[in-house]
């Protein structure tokens, strides 16, 4: 044994991390402030200060076009995506490995009907 964690473990820590912060988001998201892109235009610095906290939304025309995001939130979500790109491609090495292959047209129907989300 080599002292790393399995596939599985790994894969439900990605899953357990990705799990938090979506979670965290939703939370964050439903009080999230929000400004029309006038106002995040005049008001440029307020809207600095208030992303350091939590996402704000940007409106334009009465819809949300933008999210500003701290710096440290945006590092969080790229390694998450990171990680999650890693564990699946570990998931595939492993699939090859065992033999675990399909043809390209029936991967491709799979991938567009959303089997891989």
């Amino acid at each position: 044994m080599t002292g790393r964690p399995s596939h599985s473990r790994m894969d439900a820590a990605v899953q357990f991390g990705y799990t938090v912060r979506i979670e965290r988001f939703k939370r964050e998201s439903k009080v999230m402030d929000t400004l029309s892109a006038n106002e995040a235009k005049t008001q440029f610095g307020d809207l600095l200060l208030k992303a350091q906290r939590a996402p704000v939304q940007i409106n334009k025309n009465g819809k949300p076009v933008a999210v500003v995001i701290s710096f440290d939130d945006y590092e969080s979500l790229e390694a998450l995506k990171l990680q999650t790109l890693r564990a699946r491609a570990s998931q595939a090495k492993v699939a090859i490995a065992a033999g675990n292959t399909v043809e390209g047209d029936a991967f491709f129907e799979a991938l567009e009907s959303g089997r891989y989300d």
